[in-house]
């Protein structure tokens, strides 16, 4: 009887969890939309990674596995009821969840991009800079007139 309590309450707090996790997905992918800066949005869309994969991935397979576990130590046949049904439920959403990490995954690499390009362009500016003659500064806007 412990180790079905047992597997019982790791199931409950992998649903509270992944549950928690769709919840916590949704408003930092929101914040990512609504973010004034790229950096921010490319931090939270990171966020949105992480929590993919901690707070959706690993629920995932511990729900799965304290079920079988559960219907095993209950006696349940797996083709029963409410037993299949969530073996059919978790079949259908598990490649919807894979889909779905790839596309934040890419899309936060594309939100990270310019940061590590500028990265790369950053000597290249600064040396461009410093061969500048004296006479011209290199932040005087060219829409200016010269003064005298």
């Amino acid at each position: 009887m412990e180790s079905y309590l047992l597997l019982k309450w790791l199931h409950v707090l992998a649903a509270c969890l992944y549950v928690g996790g769709s919840f916590a997905n949704g408003l930092l992918k929101t914040l990512a939309d609504r973010a004034s800066s790229a950096e921010a949005s490319a931090a939270l869309l990171t966020g949105v990674v992480w929590s993919n994969r901690v707070l959706l991935v690993a629920p995932s397979g511990m729900l799965f596995a304290t079920g079988l576990m559960l219907a095993r130590l209950g006696r349940l046949p797996l083709a029963s009821g409410w037993v299949a049904h969530g073996i059919a439920l978790f079949a259908m959403l598990s490649p919807l969840l894979v889909w779905g990490m790839r596309i934040e995954h890419r899309l936060a690499a594309l939100a990270a991009e310019p940061r590590r390009s500028a990265r790369r362009f950053r000597p290249r500016i600064a040396a461009s800079r410093r061969s500048t003659p004296d006479s011209v500064s290199p932040r005087r806007s060219r829409c200016l007139p010269r003064s005298s």
